[in-house]
């Protein structure tokens, strides 16, 4: 069960499973109360009447909210009015808000008619988010990001991977897997189910002589026949994207400008390309809105709560599990060795953990926090 992690400054409360300050995660809009911030003007300090000495002291400022002022959260930019203007398309919450939201079906439309490039363009479109258990409730828990659903029943999982897994192939062919055996029921034969494809966004590569956009089918190795149309898995790697200085006045195809907003490395970039193609005019849009949603914003805090609250509740079970090891190890006379192997075993689980959540946009700061341990003695 998750906990409740409070957002907001005016009414948050401890939470005693909860080793970590949800202060940290406050949610304040704008400056935090200024007057200025709703249109009234500032007090002017000269103006103000003397109190008694017994008055309250006025409360402490807000503390900084870490994810505003996460640089990773954002996509960067050189004027300091615009820094924090856009959010980073590839975390998922922003993605899943981008493409899931019915009102944006023609961007999703955009993206599947790149990448998969249909005999007669998809014009319509049912997305979701995505998250069921596969079999028996001990079966691991499918979360996909996206779930697109066109006419003929056609279905496609969208996945966005900032940091893709070194099991990213075996993960995403689960994935399909489970999806396309929702397909049939009892009385359907085989051959008239319909085909179940997968699309993988990673900001990094995992076949590099794949190039840009590689496409992974069931094939015969001698003579390359496809055994079943009905699978198909596309992997967007946006790490072999060309350089724009490179181009060399070469018109993009579609897919290239889908993955270079994905992979934007500035305000600029994607503002000078939205005035090139309409199709990035329209992403940028959709960016912008997204980026000053006070929703996303919220949700952004509360993902990243949950994931150090997870964090450290795996730290705690470790400790448990090696103290246990440890006092039977003792009652076996072997207390000294298992006493060596208790050290190593946190020292190397807190150093895999806190390489996770820098790998995750986490700052050192809340990352420390959250394994108790300076990241110097990590190796990190």
């Amino acid at each position: 069960m998750n906990p409740t992690i409070p957002l907001r400054a005016d009414t948050r409360r401890p939470y005693s499973a909860l080793p970590f300050d949800p202060s940290l995660f406050s949610l304040h809009d704008g400056a935090g109360g200024h007057g200025g911030d709703h249109g009234e003007p500032a007090a002017n300090p000269a103006d103000a009447k003397p109190e008694a000495s017994s008055a309250p002291t006025a409360p402490p400022a807000h503390e900084p909210d870490p994810i505003l002022l996460d640089d990773a959260y954002w996509v960067p930019s050189s004027r300091p009015e615009r820094r924090r203007a856009l959010l980073d398309p590839k975390r998922d919450l922003v993605f899943k808000t981008l493409f899931a939201d019915p009102k944006r079906a023609p961007l999703l439309l955009e993206l599947l008619n790149a990448v998969f490039r249909p005999p007669r363009p998809f014009v319509a479109v049912k997305a979701q988010a995505r998250e069921h258990e596969v079999g028996t409730p001990d079966r691991k828990v499918v979360r996909i990001d996206v779930v697109a659903t066109l006419r003929g029943g056609l279905r496609v999982l969208i996945e966005m991977q900032l940091v893709p897994p070194d099991d990213m192939g075996d993960r995403v062919l689960f994935y399909w897997a489970s999806l396309h055996a929702e397909t049939l029921d009892r009385s359907v034969r085989y051959r008239q189910g319909p085909p179940t494809y997968a699309l993988a966004i990673l900001a990094e590569s995992i076949d590099r002589a794949a190039g840009l956009h590689a496409t992974y089918r069931v094939t015969e190795e001698r003579t390359g026949s496809v055994l079943s149309e009905k699978l198909r898995i596309d992997v967007l790697q946006l790490g072999e994207l060309e350089p724009l200085d490179k181009r060399r006045g070469r018109r993009q195809t579609r897919v290239e400008l889908l993955a270079r907003f994905f992979r934007a490395e500035s305000v600029e970039e994607l503002e000078d390309l939205a005035t090139e193609y309409p199709l990035m005019a329209k992403l940028v849009e959709a960016l912008e809105d997204v980026s000053k949603s006070s929703d996303m914003r919220e949700a952004l805090r509360a993902a990243r709560a949950s994931a150090i609250f997870a964090q450290q509740e795996q730290l705690r079970k470790d400790d448990a599990n090696h103290a246990r090891s440890h006092a039977q190890g003792k009652a076996e006379g072997k207390a000294e060795g298992k006493a060596e192997g208790l050290a190593e075993g946190k020292l190397a689980a807190k150093r895999e953990i806190a390489a996770n959540m820098l790998a995750q946009g986490l700052t050192r700061e809340l990352v420390e926090a959250a394994v108790k341990a300076p990241l110097a003695d990590l190796g990190l």
